[in-house]
């Protein structure tokens, strides 16, 4: 195996390997992200907001209809004691006495009427909140809908780059001395800021910039393989 295209090859992969993380990175970080799941939270807020609002409204619903049952048995029964007081036939005393309780009884409806009519003000202020807070669903919802298609043709594109430099980083690899291979692997395992492999440019490390003297280039070249002895980086020449 030729020790030169070796070295060529591995600057190589470092290249492909560098796209494959920066394609990765941008994958992770897609600017759509950060709004997908923000609009994801908002939804599962609005669903928790829209049930309250439901189950508040059934409530009232119900506070309306115990009323209207309430009011409509004291109609029943006033009814039923003014049909009495029609009929005649009772002393002073009762039929003073049933006036007044047909009056409480009217007192009772009114009341009854009353709050009927608060609970269908509330209702009906519920049923706005209810329409309010659907709409923004649905539009958040919508929303999500986008985001989440945006997010999957990105990924796929950006997935389908990858498997591009990962075909082509198959048909370096073997190409790549074994021990220069190793030396290149563990170097890129830890952490490092600098690049692992570096071409000797204008007398200086393509990988920390730093010059090279003439006696640190020889030393450079007569190891396998080159190494920079600033930051250790693989020296292409």
């Amino acid at each position: 195996m030729d020790d030169l295209r070796s070295l060529e090859d591995v600057l190589e992969l470092q290249l492909l390997d560098s796209a494959i993380d920066h394609l990765l990175e941008e994958r992770q970080n897609l600017p759509q992200l950060e709004r997908y799941k923000a609009v994801s939270r908002n939804i599962e807020a609005l669903k928790r907001q829209l049930s309250q609002q439901q189950a508040a409204a059934d409530e009232t619903r119900l506070e309306v209809q115990r009323a209207q049952g309430e009011m409509n048995l004291v109609e029943d029964k006033k009814t039923f004691e003014e049909r009495r007081l029609y009929a005649g036939g009772m002393n002073a005393r009762l039929t003073q006495n049933l006036q007044m309780e047909i009056e409480m009884l009217g007192r009772q409806i009114e009341t009854f009427e009353e709050e009927i009519l608060a609970a269908l003000d509330v209702r009906e202020q519920q049923d706005k909140d209810i329409e309010a807070t659907t709409a923004l669903l649905t539009e958040a919802e919508s929303d999500f809908a986008r985001l989440e298609s945006e997010i999957s043709l990105a990924w796929k594109a950006i997935d389908d780059e990858v498997a591009k430099d990962e075909t082509k980083k198959s048909q370096v690899v073997p190409r790549i001395d074994p021990e220069i291979l190793e030396i290149y692997e563990d170097m890129r395992s830890r952490p490092r800021e600098l690049p692992s492999v570096g071409r000797l440019e204008d007398d200086s490390c393509g990988a920390c910039h730093l010059r090279l003297s003439k006696a640190e280039q020889n030393k450079a070249r007569s190891s396998f393989p080159p190494r920079c002895v600033h930051c250790r980086a693989i020296l292409v020449f």
